[in-house]
Protein backbone atom coordinates (compact mmCIF):
# COMPACT_ATOMS: atom_id res chain seq x y z
CA UNK A 1 0.00 0.00 0.00
CA UNK A 2 2.78 2.53 0.84
CA UNK A 3 4.41 1.53 -2.15
CA UNK A 4 1.32 2.48 -4.61
CA UNK A 5 1.16 5.87 -2.43
CA UNK A 6 4.58 6.65 -3.53
CA UNK A 7 3.86 5.72 -7.04
CA UNK A 8 0.56 7.66 -7.17
CA UNK A 9 -0.34 11.54 -7.61
CA UNK A 10 -3.88 10.48 -7.34
CA UNK A 11 -3.49 7.95 -3.97
CA UNK A 12 -1.61 11.46 -2.19
CA UNK A 13 -4.02 14.14 -3.34
CA UNK A 14 -7.34 12.04 -1.89
CA UNK A 15 -5.15 10.75 0.99
CA UNK A 16 -4.27 14.62 1.87
CA UNK A 17 -7.70 15.86 1.84
CA UNK A 18 -9.10 12.98 3.90
CA UNK A 19 -6.70 13.30 6.55
CA UNK A 20 -6.57 17.25 6.24
CA UNK A 21 -10.59 17.55 6.53
CA UNK A 22 -11.26 15.47 8.74
CA UNK A 23 -8.34 14.59 11.51
CA UNK A 24 -9.46 18.33 12.87
CA UNK A 25 -12.94 17.55 13.04
CA UNK A 26 -11.94 14.64 14.38
CA UNK A 27 -10.19 16.36 17.32
CA UNK A 28 -13.38 18.50 17.46
CA UNK A 29 -15.51 16.23 18.35
CA UNK A 30 -12.77 13.83 21.07
CA UNK A 31 -12.44 17.65 22.68
CA UNK A 32 -16.49 17.98 22.54
CA UNK A 33 -16.72 14.64 23.94
CA UNK A 34 -14.72 14.73 27.11
CA UNK A 35 -16.18 18.21 27.80
CA UNK A 36 -20.14 17.85 26.87
CA UNK A 37 -20.93 20.58 29.21
CA UNK A 38 -19.84 23.12 26.54
CA UNK A 39 -22.92 25.91 25.89
CA UNK A 40 -23.71 25.40 22.11
CA UNK A 41 -22.28 28.68 21.16
CA UNK A 42 -18.35 27.45 22.20
CA UNK A 43 -19.34 23.84 20.40
CA UNK A 44 -20.35 25.69 17.43
CA UNK A 45 -16.78 27.85 17.43
CA UNK A 46 -14.91 24.48 17.98
CA UNK A 47 -16.37 23.04 15.15
CA UNK A 48 -15.79 25.80 12.56
CA UNK A 49 -12.33 26.15 14.16
CA UNK A 50 -11.99 22.69 12.77
CA UNK A 51 -13.44 23.25 9.62
CA UNK A 52 -11.12 26.39 8.67
CA UNK A 53 -8.31 24.54 10.34
CA UNK A 54 -9.18 20.84 8.33
CA UNK A 55 -9.09 23.72 5.17
CA UNK A 56 -5.89 25.32 5.58
CA UNK A 57 -4.09 21.79 6.09
CA UNK A 58 -5.82 20.54 2.76
CA UNK A 59 -5.10 23.73 0.80
CA UNK A 60 -1.57 23.51 2.43
CA UNK A 61 -1.20 20.01 1.65
CA UNK A 62 -2.36 20.06 -2.22
CA UNK A 63 -0.17 23.12 -2.46
CA UNK A 64 2.70 21.22 -1.77
CA UNK A 65 2.12 18.50 -3.67
CA UNK A 66 1.15 20.34 -6.74
CA UNK A 67 4.14 22.48 -6.45
CA UNK A 68 6.34 20.92 -8.62
CA UNK A 69 4.14 21.40 -11.42
CA UNK A 70 4.34 25.32 -11.08
CA UNK A 71 7.90 24.83 -11.41
CA UNK A 72 7.54 23.03 -14.08
CA UNK A 73 5.29 25.70 -16.16
CA UNK A 74 8.31 27.83 -15.55
CA UNK A 75 10.60 25.93 -16.91
CA UNK A 76 8.12 25.35 -20.13
CA UNK A 77 7.49 28.78 -20.77
CA UNK A 78 11.77 29.65 -20.25
CA UNK A 79 12.51 26.94 -22.58
CA UNK A 80 9.90 28.02 -25.18
CA UNK A 81 10.75 31.34 -25.09
CA UNK A 82 14.76 31.01 -25.04
CA UNK A 83 15.37 27.97 -25.15
CA UNK A 84 17.08 27.76 -21.67
CA UNK A 85 16.89 23.98 -20.37
CA UNK A 86 16.30 23.91 -16.73
CA UNK A 87 17.74 20.95 -14.97
CA UNK A 88 14.64 20.12 -13.14
CA UNK A 89 14.94 16.75 -11.34
CA UNK A 90 12.78 14.93 -8.97
CA UNK A 91 13.06 11.87 -6.80
CA UNK A 92 9.18 11.52 -6.60
CA UNK A 93 7.84 8.42 -8.42
CA UNK A 94 4.47 9.43 -8.91
CA UNK A 95 2.99 11.15 -12.12
CA UNK A 96 4.53 14.39 -11.13
CA UNK A 97 7.95 12.91 -10.57
CA UNK A 98 7.76 11.21 -14.22
CA UNK A 99 6.74 13.83 -16.11
CA UNK A 100 9.46 16.46 -14.71
CA UNK A 101 12.20 13.74 -15.50
CA UNK A 102 10.75 13.29 -18.83
CA UNK A 103 10.55 16.84 -19.46
CA UNK A 104 14.41 17.45 -18.41
CA UNK A 105 15.69 14.55 -20.72
CA UNK A 106 13.45 15.75 -23.63
CA UNK A 107 14.18 19.25 -23.57
CA UNK A 108 17.77 18.64 -23.11
CA UNK A 109 18.06 16.35 -26.13
CA UNK A 110 15.70 18.60 -27.90
CA UNK A 111 18.21 21.69 -27.74
CA UNK A 112 20.90 19.69 -28.35
CA UNK A 113 19.49 18.14 -31.62
CA UNK A 114 18.11 21.57 -32.20
CA UNK A 115 21.92 23.28 -32.17
CA UNK A 116 23.27 20.47 -33.94
CA UNK A 117 20.54 21.70 -36.90
CA UNK A 118 21.34 24.99 -36.49
CA UNK A 119 25.28 24.41 -37.06
CA UNK A 120 24.09 22.07 -40.00
CA UNK A 121 22.28 24.73 -41.64
CA UNK A 122 24.84 27.70 -41.21
CA UNK A 123 28.00 26.14 -41.72
CA UNK A 124 29.47 23.84 -45.12
CA UNK A 125 30.13 20.71 -45.06
CA UNK A 126 33.19 20.49 -47.66
CA UNK A 127 35.13 23.39 -46.04
CA UNK A 128 34.04 23.40 -42.50
CA UNK A 129 33.81 27.21 -42.49
CA UNK A 130 30.15 28.99 -41.89
CA UNK A 131 27.84 30.05 -44.94
CA UNK A 132 26.57 32.87 -46.56
CA UNK A 133 23.18 33.13 -44.34
CA UNK A 134 25.84 33.05 -41.53
CA UNK A 135 27.79 35.78 -42.23
CA UNK A 136 24.86 37.94 -43.53
CA UNK A 137 23.03 36.91 -39.94
CA UNK A 138 26.56 38.04 -37.93
CA UNK A 139 28.09 40.71 -40.16
CA UNK A 140 25.23 43.31 -39.07
CA UNK A 141 26.59 43.30 -35.27
CA UNK A 142 29.98 43.18 -36.00
CA UNK A 143 29.84 46.31 -37.81
CA UNK A 144 27.49 47.88 -35.76
CA UNK A 145 29.83 47.45 -32.74
CA UNK A 146 32.60 48.68 -35.18
CA UNK A 147 30.30 52.01 -35.78
CA UNK A 148 30.19 52.08 -32.22
CA UNK A 149 33.08 52.17 -30.85
CA UNK A 150 34.46 53.55 -33.69
CA UNK A 151 37.34 50.43 -34.60
CA UNK A 152 38.65 49.65 -37.61
CA UNK A 153 36.69 46.51 -39.96
CA UNK A 154 38.23 45.06 -42.91
CA UNK A 155 37.10 42.63 -45.21
CA UNK A 156 38.31 39.69 -47.66
CA UNK A 157 37.45 38.28 -50.60
CA UNK A 158 38.89 35.66 -51.74
CA UNK A 159 38.50 33.33 -54.93
CA UNK A 160 39.96 29.81 -55.76
CA UNK A 161 42.70 30.18 -58.83
CA UNK A 162 41.32 27.94 -61.95
CA UNK A 163 38.94 26.14 -59.49
CA UNK A 164 37.32 24.52 -63.01
CA UNK A 165 39.92 23.89 -63.84
CA UNK A 166 41.21 22.12 -61.50
CA UNK A 167 37.48 20.01 -61.50
CA UNK A 168 38.03 19.37 -65.40
CA UNK A 169 41.74 17.87 -64.93
CA UNK A 170 42.08 16.29 -61.46
CA UNK A 171 38.11 15.43 -61.35
CA UNK A 172 35.91 16.76 -58.36
CA UNK A 173 37.75 14.71 -55.92
CA UNK A 174 40.55 16.98 -55.85
CA UNK A 175 38.33 19.89 -56.08
CA UNK A 176 36.82 18.74 -52.72
CA UNK A 177 40.40 18.81 -51.46
CA UNK A 178 41.41 21.97 -52.53
CA UNK A 179 38.01 23.26 -51.04
CA UNK A 180 39.07 21.20 -47.71
CA UNK A 181 42.61 22.57 -47.43
CA UNK A 182 41.26 25.94 -48.34
CA UNK A 183 39.33 26.31 -45.09
CA UNK A 184 41.44 24.45 -43.04
CA UNK A 185 44.31 27.06 -43.86
CA UNK A 186 41.63 29.80 -43.85
CA UNK A 187 40.49 28.93 -40.19
CA UNK A 188 44.55 28.43 -39.15
CA UNK A 189 45.22 32.00 -39.83
CA UNK A 190 42.33 33.77 -38.45
CA UNK A 191 41.89 35.14 -34.64
CA UNK A 192 38.73 33.63 -32.92
CA UNK A 193 36.88 36.47 -33.44
CA UNK A 194 37.08 36.90 -36.60
CA UNK A 195 34.13 35.87 -39.19
CA UNK A 196 34.71 33.33 -42.01
CA UNK A 197 32.57 31.76 -44.19
CA UNK A 198 32.03 30.15 -48.26
CA UNK A 199 29.98 32.29 -49.89
CA UNK A 200 30.12 30.48 -52.85
CA UNK A 201 31.25 27.64 -55.60
CA UNK A 202 35.22 28.62 -54.86
CA UNK A 203 34.94 31.99 -53.31
CA UNK A 204 35.08 32.74 -49.45
CA UNK A 205 34.85 35.87 -47.18
CA UNK A 206 36.33 37.05 -44.33
CA UNK A 207 34.98 40.01 -41.89
CA UNK A 208 38.23 41.39 -39.28
CA UNK A 209 36.97 43.67 -36.85
CA UNK A 210 39.53 45.69 -35.52
CA UNK A 211 41.36 45.39 -38.89
CA UNK A 212 42.82 48.10 -41.02
CA UNK A 213 43.97 47.11 -45.02
CA UNK A 214 47.42 46.45 -44.33
CA UNK A 215 47.07 44.07 -41.27
CA UNK A 216 43.97 42.48 -43.31
CA UNK A 217 46.43 42.25 -46.44
CA UNK A 218 49.14 40.48 -43.72
CA UNK A 219 46.68 38.06 -43.19
CA UNK A 220 45.38 37.79 -46.68
CA UNK A 221 49.08 36.93 -47.83
CA UNK A 222 49.56 34.84 -44.94
CA UNK A 223 46.64 32.57 -46.30
CA UNK A 224 47.62 32.78 -49.91
CA UNK A 225 51.06 32.07 -48.89
CA UNK A 226 50.11 29.10 -46.75
CA UNK A 227 47.68 27.43 -49.79
CA UNK A 228 50.89 28.13 -52.09
CA UNK A 229 52.93 25.48 -50.66
CA UNK A 230 50.40 23.13 -49.47
CA UNK A 231 50.66 19.30 -51.27
CA UNK A 232 46.83 18.96 -52.21
CA UNK A 233 47.05 18.70 -56.10
CA UNK A 234 48.38 16.26 -58.41
CA UNK A 235 51.33 16.22 -60.57
CA UNK A 236 53.12 19.11 -58.51
CA UNK A 237 50.42 21.97 -59.32
CA UNK A 238 49.68 24.54 -56.97
CA UNK A 239 46.97 25.75 -54.96
CA UNK A 240 46.54 29.49 -55.47
CA UNK A 241 44.32 32.04 -54.67
CA UNK A 242 43.76 35.14 -55.56
CA UNK A 243 42.62 38.35 -52.74
CA UNK A 244 40.53 41.40 -52.35
CA UNK A 245 40.89 43.14 -49.39
CA UNK A 246 39.01 46.37 -48.31
CA UNK A 247 38.98 48.61 -45.55
CA UNK A 248 35.38 49.55 -44.75
CA UNK A 249 33.79 52.84 -43.26
CA UNK A 250 32.17 51.04 -40.67
CA UNK A 251 29.66 54.72 -40.78
CA UNK A 252 28.52 53.83 -43.98
CA UNK A 253 29.30 50.87 -45.34
CA UNK A 254 27.34 47.90 -45.16
CA UNK A 255 27.94 43.86 -45.68
CA UNK A 256 26.87 44.40 -49.17
CA UNK A 257 28.91 47.38 -49.97
CA UNK A 258 32.06 45.82 -48.42
CA UNK A 259 31.83 42.69 -50.25
CA UNK A 260 31.49 44.55 -53.54
CA UNK A 261 34.46 46.64 -53.07
CA UNK A 262 36.22 43.74 -51.79
CA UNK A 263 35.18 41.95 -55.09
CA UNK A 264 36.84 44.64 -56.66
CA UNK A 265 40.00 44.20 -55.74
CA UNK A 266 39.85 40.83 -56.08
CA UNK A 267 39.20 41.05 -60.04
CA UNK A 268 42.21 43.51 -59.91
CA UNK A 269 44.12 40.83 -58.81
CA UNK A 270 42.68 38.37 -60.94
CA UNK A 271 43.39 40.99 -64.17
CA UNK A 272 47.07 41.21 -62.78
CA UNK A 273 48.12 37.40 -62.75
CA UNK A 274 46.47 35.32 -59.98
CA UNK A 275 47.82 34.45 -56.73
CA UNK A 276 48.45 38.21 -55.42
CA UNK A 277 46.34 40.71 -52.84
CA UNK A 278 45.32 43.80 -53.94
CA UNK A 279 43.80 46.45 -51.20
CA UNK A 280 42.10 49.48 -50.58
CA UNK A 281 40.23 51.44 -48.10
CA UNK A 282 36.83 52.93 -48.10
CA UNK A 283 38.02 57.06 -49.07
CA UNK A 284 39.98 55.62 -52.21
CA UNK A 285 37.32 53.81 -53.82
CA UNK A 286 36.24 55.30 -56.91
CA UNK A 287 32.99 56.94 -56.79
CA UNK A 288 31.48 55.82 -60.34
CA UNK A 289 30.23 52.47 -60.99
CA UNK A 290 32.95 50.88 -62.84
CA UNK A 291 32.52 47.51 -65.64
CA UNK A 292 35.70 45.03 -65.01
CA UNK A 293 36.30 43.18 -67.65
CA UNK A 294 38.73 40.57 -69.07
CA UNK A 295 41.55 42.19 -71.28
CA UNK A 296 42.35 39.86 -73.21
CA UNK A 297 38.48 38.49 -73.88
CA UNK A 298 36.56 41.66 -73.48
CA UNK A 299 33.82 39.69 -71.15
CA UNK A 300 33.26 39.97 -67.20
CA UNK A 301 35.00 37.19 -66.00
CA UNK A 302 33.51 34.77 -63.74
CA UNK A 303 34.63 33.24 -60.49
CA UNK A 304 36.97 30.49 -60.61
CA UNK A 305 38.69 32.15 -63.88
Amino acid sequence: MIARLHASLTLKLFLASFVSTHLPLFAALAYYGFNQHLDPLTTVGLLLAATVAGTVLCLGSLWFLLHPLRQLRLAVTRFRESRIVCELRSKRRDEIGLIINTFTSLTTELSRTITTLEHQATSDVVTGLRNRRWLIDNAAAVISRARREQTKLSVISMDIDHFKSINDRFGHDAGDRALMTTGAVVQACLRPYDLAARIGGEEFAVLLPGCDKTSAAEIANRIRADLETATVLPNGTRLTASFGVYEADASSDTLSTMLKAADANLYRAKRAGRNRVIGSAAETQPKRKETLVNSSKGQRMAPGE
